[in-house]
């Protein structure tokens, strides 16, 4: 399990550094690209729909995950948004113990709790222009990282 993790940090962190050596610093235009991202997104076999105060922000779902998509500085914030799972319901140090291995595990996404709503978000940053096999290559590491999350979250 560490040697996959340790793989999957490596390949992230090789592939954010291409995508933003190829990119530059350009703005991932969302949501100037929306329409080009949410064709790829259904590809990729999630049912996509805009929303938010100005249609901002770009909700893709499937059977496994809920992502969002949104402007952020040099890029595109894509976050999962989760209700805290009941094991840590009474108990903060013990999911804050838990996210705080997830975030010295995973490279490419950071995990927090939001006291708001109660929520955890785990998010990432797509930096650069919309590009196919970037954006596919982004959101297949993203995905593997969501699931090591789990696997991390999950495990006592």
């Amino acid at each position: 399990m560490k040697s996959i993790m340790n793989k999957l940090n490596k390949i992230s962190v090789v592939l954010l550094c291409l995508t933003a050596l190829m990119n530059g610093v350009a703005r991932a235009e969302l949501p100037d690209k929306s329409a080009e991202i949410m064709e790829h997104l259904k590809f990729l076999g999630y049912s996509v729909e805009l929303f938010g105060k100005n249609s901002d922000v770009i909700r893709a779902a499937n059977p496994t995950n809920t992502l969002l998509f949104s402007k952020y500085k040099l890029g595109m914030m894509v976050a999962a948004i989760y209700k805290v799972p009941k094991e840590y319901a009474n108990s903060r140090n013990k999911l804050y113990k838990k996210m705080n291995e997830v975030n010295k595990t995973i490279d490419l996404l950071k995990i927090h709790y939001d006291n708001n709503t109660g929520a955890i978000f785990s998010s990432a940053v797509y930096t650069g222009i919309y590009q196919k096999k970037l954006f596919a290559n982004f959101i297949n590491e993203f995905n593997d990282a969501l699931y090591v999350q789990n696997e991390i979250m999950t495990n006592e």
